[in-house]
């Protein structure tokens, strides 16, 4: 015996609420990072705004996906991973310089043909550092972290020859959750 099926008006009513909450102009789109492990982590609007530098620099170079280099300029002047930055004595020009080169070299490398996904590793590194902190948003602070976790290590050690290793980087990114709390 087969389980009964919905009458036509009920499965109607599901299909307009839905619909409707789709199209609510109070549901808005919020960016973040969904995968079956962690389900949804959305982003916070400093890291927003960094990840959308990143698209930004990424389409100025012709590519379809941002990249280390790329990223490194979104964070340049967002939220807890520039201030953990500054408090490193490190200024953005110093930052813009640094993913500059980068960018410069992977364009070198990577020829005329565009990426066809992120390089890297680099969203599975953002999500084991939002995972390592039991955090529920993804902040400047993970994205930051990432770069050294990620398989492409070059924005890792740009960061280390301005003096930024990956222990002074979580140092400064700690004092200053603990002075200010979590991103938002």
């Amino acid at each position: 015996m087969s389980a009964q099926q919905p009458s036509l008006s009920t499965r109607a009513r599901w299909i307009i609420r839905t619909r409707l909450a789709a199209v609510s102009p109070a549901r808005r789109h919020t960016p973040g990072i969904h995968t079956r492990a962690t389900g949804f982590l959305p982003f916070t609007g400093p890291a927003r705004a960094a990840v959308a530098v990143a698209f930004r620099e990424a389409r100025r170079d012709g590519r379809h996906h941002w990249g280390p280099g790329h990223l490194l300029l979104g964070l340049a002047d967002q939220g807890t991973a520039a201030r953990a930055m500054e408090q490193l004595g490190i200024n953005q020009e110093q930052v813009r310089q640094q993913a500059g080169q980068i960018i410069a070299r992977d364009r070198q490398h990577a020829g005329p043909a565009p990426q066809p996904r992120p390089p890297g590793g680099l969203i599975q590194a953002v999500l084991a550092e939002a995972a390592a902190h039991c955090d529920y948003r993804i902040g400047t602070d993970h994205l930051l972290l990432a770069l050294f976790r990620a398989d492409d290590q070059t924005a890792a050690q740009a960061l280390t020859r301005l003096g930024a290793g990956e222990s002074q980087v979580r140092g400064a990114v700690t004092a200053l959750q603990a002075e200010s709390g979590p991103e938002r």
